[in-house]
């Protein structure tokens, strides 16, 4: 019996065969309609007889059982998997422990398995009979079906003449405490049967393992060196790297990685009783997320150019020099670049111009290898004392009089036709990404980080033309429209309001970084309640966070909202079919709430929900 799931599953022995039934409190008992769930094997198998004595363990994902089988002559013990402790495949046609050799203490009978895994070896106590005496032996195996008998065994052997159990020592059940080995088994005298136990520190096999060393990132055309090693098993060790591609040399512990791709390598280790173990290193390929351009000032007059030498950045502080330099050509009579960073997503052949735009300098970055373009806008000064409403490429900031404290700042705003991070989930990019940065007098960046500027609001503009509620270009209705900001590696969505008259949404900003637009796809709306959204969470009504939204849902979901007492503090209805629910202004103390949203089809999803006021 095990406990998985929050319910007692039972695999138990009627008639020869082995049963199931399962139970919520291990007292009142549901049996499994179809059974026996494992019965004996075809005629000729080493079970055709029957099958008993099952030993369950449970992994997560999967049932794995060990058991006795008879064949009218000998017992031996056998090996079968299942997803749902219902359905059996039992492995291949033959057992996975057998008879010892002629003469050995288990020549007649290896039975009663009590299997334990401890995260690295399954250890198996099992009991041997000679045909003239029980005792308890014990093996070990790395995936459950290849086992090695040790070499102590038997490691129960029988009582004293005279003991309670001199005769025959039987059917070991194990635990395993961390520190000890605790063995309850039968003990036999020729006339009674009776229950004893016994402790021991067990020694472990000393476990091969493989490590592939740590994930690492490297630019394209660059490489790096695997550090590939191996302790315990029994050496000289073997090593084997899959995939093989962009390697110097597949072979061996330490091969230099050249991967065009991103690229995830399985080190295989073997040591020289065949023995194996496996580990997993991913080699990321980045691509460029910042473009420095160097020189950072240059002054030019009318058709004048200068050589810029282009830097491409990852999010992991890789940089690299972009091969092809870039030429700054001067289209108006005079002029300064200040500042190098503009962002896109990845590296190719650059094209930048210079060109006026109402007193902005506009410089767009073309790049050959996707066909994508970024542009980056250096703007005036905004003066902190005064505040003041700045918009371009579809971007509307408005800073309120002493936001930007005493600091006069340049506001850049920087486009990318492409996302360098996907959204959360089914949310999909409804159009621009957008970096925005803030620069003081001495070029250093500021507002990146809460406190530094008070809060601002943010307007992104987007494209419906036809007017039907559909943002252009997507299957994202406007009234789903979220502002995500980029904030310690992750995307988050800030609470937004919408104007479908103006088509533009807005949120408060407390600092700075890449924002973009995002929403859930009408075709994304499952008919299951697997890919349940809420946010904001934690709502943070304190930060004017007033409404929390429940989507990816399905028709005629039910809501409930339950404190951590389990008391049901609120109730809500999804009727309309647009996978949505949100809930206004929620009116409960600050604290952690659990929700559990169910339909019409019995199906559910439960979660947290955190408020903040």
């Amino acid at each position: 019996m095990i406990l998985a799931d929050n319910k007692y599953h039972l695999w138990y022995v009627n008639n020869n065969r082995i049963n199931y039934a399962r139970s919520t409190d291990g007292l009142v008992w549901e049996e499994y309609p179809s059974n026996p769930v494992l019965t004996d094997g075809p005629d000729g198998d080493w079970d055709d007889d029957f099958v008993s004595q099952p030993s369950v363990i449970y992994d997560g994902t999967l049932y794995r059982m060990w058991f006795t089988g008879y064949d009218g002559s000998n017992l031996r013990i056998g090996y079968a998997t299942s997803t749902d402790g219902m359905v059996w495949n039992k492995y291949g046609t033959n057992s996975v422990l057998n008879l010892g050799a002629n003469g050995n203490w288990d020549d007649v009978w290896v039975t009663s398995p009590g299997v334990l895994f401890d995260g690295r070896l399954y250890h198996l106590f099992y009991t041997g009979y000679d045909g003239v005496s029980m005792k308890i032996g014990y093996a070990t195996s790395p995936d459950g079906v290849v086992w090695n008998k040790d070499e102590s065994n038997p490691v129960l052997e029988l009582g004293a003449n005279g003991n309670w159990d001199d005769t025959g020592v039987s059917a070991p059940s194990i635990l395993y405490d961390g520190r000890l080995y605790r063995l309850f088994y039968s003990g036999y005298d020729g006339n009674n049967m009776r229950i004893g136990y016994a402790i021991a520190q067990v020694p472990l096999p000393n476990p091969l393992i493989a490590n592939a060393g740590i994930d690492v990132s490297i630019h394209p055309g660059s490489s790096t060196t695997l550090n590939g090693s191996a302790t315990g098993g029994t050496p000289p060790y073997s090593y084997s790297w899959n995939p093989g591609t962009g390697l110097d040399n597949s072979n061996i512990a330490n091969p230099i990685a050249s991967p065009s791709i991103t690229t995830t390598y399985t080190l295989t280790v073997t040591d020289s009783n065949s023995w194996t173990a496996q580990d997993e290193v991913t080699i990321t390929v980045s691509t460029a997320t910042a473009i420095f351009i160097q020189s950072v000032t240059v002054s030019l007059t009318a058709d004048d150019s200068a050589a810029f030498t282009c830097v491409a950045g990852d999010n992991h502080g890789n940089t690299w020099t972009v091969t092809v330099q870039t030429t700054f050509t001067a289209d108006d009579p005079a002029g300064t670049m200040t500042g190098n960073l503009y962002f896109a997503d990845t590296v190719g052949t650059w094209t930048i111009t210079r060109a006026p735009n109402g007193g902005k300098d506009t410089i767009t970055v073309f790049y050959d290898k996707t066909g994508a373009m970024a542009t980056a806008t250096i703007m005036v000064f905004m003066n902190s004392q005064q505040g003041g409403t700045i918009t371009d490429k579809g971007v509307t900031i408005e800073f309120d009089p002493g936001d930007l404290g005493t600091t006069n700042v340049t506001v850049y705003i920087a486009t990318s036709t492409q996302i360098s991070q996907p959204l959360p989930g089914e949310i999909q990019c409804a159009g621009i990404v957008y970096n925005i940065a803030l620069k003081d007098e001495s070029g250093n960046e500021v507002g990146t980080q809460t406190g530094q500027i008070g809060t601002v609001t943010v307007y992104l503009a987007y494209s419906d033309t036809n007017d039907d509620g559909i943002v252009d270009g997507t299957q994202i209705k406007e009234e789903d429209l979220i502002i995500y900001q980029w904030e310690n590696g992750n995307w988050k969505a800030l609470t937004t309001w919408f104007d479908g008259v103006k088509n533009i949404t807005w949120a408060y900003v407390p600092h700075f970084s890449t924002f973009t637009l995002g929403g859930i796809p009408t075709f994304a709306y499952q008919n299951n309640l697997i890919k349940v959204f809420v946010y904001p969470n934690p709502c943070r009504i304190y930060k004017g966070q007033t409404s929390i939204t429940f989507a990816n849902l399905t028709a005629q979901a039910t809501i409930r909202i339950f404190n951590i007492a389990g008391e049901e503090v609120a109730i809500f209805e999804e009727s309309d079919g647009d996978g949505k629910y949100i809930w206004q202004n929620p009116r409960l103390a600050s604290g952690i709430y659990i929700y559990l949203i169910t339909n019409d089809k019995n199906q559910k999803a439960i979660g947290k929900i955190g408020i903040i006021k």
